[in-house]
């Protein structure tokens, strides 16, 4: 990302003022910058001076603390990107509505003026999408009572490829359906980046073209976009005084704390009245508590006729709180809560509503933590080609890492719904249009994606409510070479993040994925041989398998050397772990009735004919230099290493 503009942007955008009485007693309250672009703050002030906050134009950035003692005024901002992380602070001093200092982030001081603003800014959070692996930005931008464009920044979600790993938005033009935007990014490869798009109400979606340009060249390509939700500067201000006020009255040992919680709070069985109790240990087993609001990463509390329904959700709040606080029968400091607030990791603190006029956490509303099934009956399982291939692989077209698992058919079965939810989508499969993608949303902001579907039943169609189990289509047919199967490609999706679906399977679902799983055989399994393996892997891959019982090497490390292509190489070591011989490998995982792999040594020696089969983090293996096994019955087995 564009380190420097956005540290500029930061203090000129997070030290922001205007119209206020003319002697502030606090900083509370939302602040513009009256030196450099528009740039938006949003303040609290705690108990003692403390301070957090919240920027709502640039979603790179975060409060992770500050002071307001006197006339001076201390913020403590970090930052992160795909590329980089920072972290900075700015000093200064109150002065009537007006606050002046610097902002140094290591690099150098930058003088900034502010201003207490009593306007109330609309903040929209859109989610855009382009390049060729389609990589996604959040983006936020700050609009005037007026509607007027006013500021704005971006963030790339995992990579920096499409536009840049972050950056401010110094436009964004709407005249009808059309919307031109431009974006620019500092640092050492400054860029700016121009999009044009047109806006469709039927699907509500942003799409269109882009331009890049930057110190290294040029790039151009499509996006398309959706609006996440909104929020404006006044609801901004309620839920930092949620936030503020829930960290003081635990500081407190106050049992006002689970005022934070609405009388109906219920989150995956936890409701009110235990987090009263959880409060009440915590006082009893801990003096001396310390609660910190480790930065504030986005708020949503508004949804309008344009936030597409795939990326909305009900109000809710990004944030991490920290509590840490000295046993009461003595000993060193210790955390005692740390929670983030966000989807996947922590939905406790996460939604938010209103009670009684006040913002309040609410929860999901669920009875039980997100579970599913398989998306397949046990009679209707395959092996004709892989038989179920897993999420994160990289390769079969994948080399970024496949983000689901595919699942296979016997001819004519159907694939079925993982869990109760409504349809929410049916599309045509990207690269056949003639099979259809469905998803279901189960909870805001959980999906499943149903891909490579061929006959649809007739009642599934968007808005029709489905049960664990309802049949939804039968599956696509595919050639694999001289292999003909028939899979769909399912898919857990949970906020905008592509989850393995084994984090999630209930007792059901666990009994009829391992009666699938041990039967399953790819080309990366030496290598990526779990039913979840890591995305973001290094190549060359190496795995080092160790032996546990039989007679062949105590070490064998084998190596997939890029995901490109399936050439794997290998080192046997012995005891110590000194190599004793390398070579190259050639596998069939398709052949009957176990996989065989030959084992080439360098220099041209006798080849190792084998079999092999792999279970999760088990492989047993035989070999010899004349005859191939038949069988298993006298493989060593090894297992591998973390």
């Amino acid at each position: 990302m564009n380190r420097c503009l956005l540290l500029i942007s930061l203090a000129l955008a997070g030290l922001l003022l205007s119209a206020a009485p003319a002697v502030a007693a606090t900083v509370d309250g939302t602040w513009t910058n009256t030196t450099g672009r528009f740039t938006v703050l949003v303040l609290h002030e705690r108990a003692a001076g403390r301070l957090t906050g919240y920027l709502p134009d640039d979603p790179a950035t975060w409060i992770t603390g500050g002071l307001h003692s006197g006339a001076a005024v201390t913020i403590n901002l970090a930052g992160k990107d795909p590329l980089l992380a920072w972290s900075g602070a700015f000093t200064g001093t109150l002065a009537g509505r007006t606050l002046t200092g610097t902002f140094d982030d290591g690099s150098g001081p930058v003088t900034i003026t502010a201003e207490r603003t009593a306007r109330r800014l609309t903040v929209e959070h859109w989610i855009l999408a382009g390049g060729p692996a389609s990589d996604m930005v959040r983006a936020t931008k700050v609009l005037l009572p007026s509607g007027a464009f006013a500021s704005g920044g971006f963030v790339g979600v995992a990579a920096c490829d499409f536009l840049a790993c972050g950056g401010s938005i110094t436009a964004w033009t709407v005249a009808g359906t059309a919307h031109t935007i431009a974006t620019a990014s500092g640092g050492t490869y400054p860029s700016t980046s121009s999009l044009t798009g047109t806006w469709d109400p039927a699907t509500r979606l942003l799409s269109g073209s882009y331009a890049t340009t930057h110190c290294l060249g040029s790039a151009s390509g499509t996006f398309f976009g959706g609006k996440a939700g909104l929020t404006d500067t006044r609801d901004i201000r309620r839920v930092l005084e949620l936030l503020g006020d829930f960290a003081d009255r635990i500081e407190a040992e106050s049992p006002a704390a689970a005022d934070a919680f609405a009388s109906f709070y219920l989150n995956d069985g936890m409701t009110r009245a235990d987090w009263q109790a959880k409060m009440a240990a915590i006082y009893a087993a801990y003096d001396n508590l310390e609660a910190r609001i480790d930065g504030v990463r986005q708020i949503v509390t508004q949804n309008d006729s344009e936030v597409h329904p795939f990326v909305s959700g009900p109000p809710r709040v990004e944030w991490h709180l920290i509590v840490t606080g000295a046993p009461a029968g003595g000993g060193p400091r210790v955390t005692v809560l740390d929670v983030a607030a966000a989807p996947r990791s922590g939905e406790a603190l996460y939604w938010i509503g209103e009670e009684h006029g006040r913002a309040v956490f609410i929860g999901n509303g669920y009875a039980a933590p997100f579970s599913i099934i398989m998306p397949i009956l046990p009679g209707d399982a395959a092996r004709a080609f892989t038989g179920l291939w897993p999420f994160g692989v990289h390769g079969g077209g994948h080399p970024e890492g496949h983000r689901g698992w595919d699942v296979e058919y016997a001819a004519g079965a159907k694939a079925r719904a993982a869990a109760d939810g409504t349809v929410s989508d049916i599309e045509p499969n990207s690269l056949r249009p003639d099979l259809s993608r469905v998803t279901v949303e189960h909870r805001p902001g959980y999906h499943t994606v149903y891909d490579d579907l061929d006959m649809l039943e007739p009642d599934i169609v968007v808005g029709a409510r489905v049960r664990a189990g309802d049949p939804l289509s039968t599956v696509g047919g595919f050639s694999s070479g001289s292999v003909s199967h028939f899979h769909s490609t399912f898919s857990v999706r949970i906020g905008l993040d592509d989850v393995c679906p084994g984090d999630y399977l209930n007792a059901d679902g666990r009994s009829v994925f391992d009666t699938i799983w041990p039967g399953a055989r790819y080309m990366e399994e030496l290598a990526e041989p779990f039913p979840c393996n890591p995305v973001a892997a290094t190549f060359p891959l190496t795995r080092a398998w160790l032996r546990t019982s039989g007679s062949l090497a105590p070490r064998i490390e084998l190596t997939r050397l890029d995901p490109t292509t399936t050439a794997y190489a290998y080192t046997l070591r012995d005891g110590l772990g000194t190599a004793i011989e390398s070579g190259s490998i050639v596998i069939n995982p398709f052949a009957s009735p176990h996989p065989t792999i030959d084992l080439l040594p360098v220099g041209g020696g006798a080849p190792h004919l084998g079999i092999y089969d792999v279970v999760s983090g088990t492989m047993r293996i035989a070999w010899d230099d004349a005859t191939r096994p038949t069988t298993l019955t006298s493989a060593s087995e090894h297992t591998l290493t973390p």
